[in-house]
């Protein structure tokens, strides 16, 4: 995508199988074998504006790249936690807030 890819264009890197934000986390906190209920609070009210639901569509980046999935989910995840967990010192540098845009 960086030598290939055209300016502007947004790349869905998804597999087109839809997974709620809840499954997601749960799938988080079971790979760091943590307590889903322990570590997380569920807000009771959705807030103003919320979507239904996330689905990113891959179709231009297959079309485009000829793009094939090596990894499942799962094992992306691992790949991301170890990366997370080998660079931590430069993690802990940037800045840890994020402010939602109206």
């Amino acid at each position: 995508m960086l030598t290939r890819g055209k300016n502007g264009q947004t790349y869905n890197i998804s597999n087109n199988k839809f997974i709620s934000i809840k499954k997601l986390v749960a799938t988080i906190c079971n790979l760091k074998k943590k307590s889903f209920n322990k570590n997380v609070e569920l807000i009771k009210r959705d807030r103003i504006g919320k979507d239904l639901k996330y689905k990113l569509s891959n179709r231009k980046l297959k079309k485009q790249f000829k793009f094939k999935f090596k990894t499942s989910m799962n094992t992306g995840l691992k790949h991301v936690d170890d990366w997370i967990i080998d660079n931590r010192s430069i993690l802990f540098k940037e800045k840890t807030w994020y402010v939602h845009k109206k």
